[in-house]
């Protein structure tokens, strides 16, 4: 049981530390972003502004904490709530800012969404 309760401790202090050092409200996923930790898988897509965070159970928490305001959530292939959590945040790793894809290609961030 102090495992469980420490995995959860450690996994809420860690996204604290990432909703304070990134701010996930511009974030480019076009085509999605998926997460997998053990046998969980999760997806996130983008929403329309005014949408709200649609997904369930640890992927939703795990979204609001990171600052998330409209995205959709599917978790796949796992119920365990600890992985699930897991899969979200490495999810959310991967998403980049406008600003880094800009970077990345050299171009001004207009030049993005022509």
């Amino acid at each position: 049981m102090e495992n469980v309760q420490s995995s959860y401790l450690s996994m809420n202090l860690r996204m604290k530390a990432a909703s304070k050092t990134r701010v996930l409200r511009d974030w480019e996923t076009k085509g999605g972003s998926e997460g997998d930790f053990g046998a969980a898988k999760v997806k996130l897509r983008p929403a329309s502004p005014g949408t709200g965070v649609i997904a369930g159970g640890a992927v939703r928490i795990v979204l609001e904490m990171a600052g998330v305001e409209n995205a959709l959530g599917k978790q796949l292939r796992s119920k365990n709530a600890l992985n699930n959590a897991r899969a979200t945040v490495v999810a959310v790793q991967k998403m980049r800012q406008f600003s880094e894809v800009a970077r990345e290609r050299g171009i001004p961030m207009e030049e993005l969404w022509r």
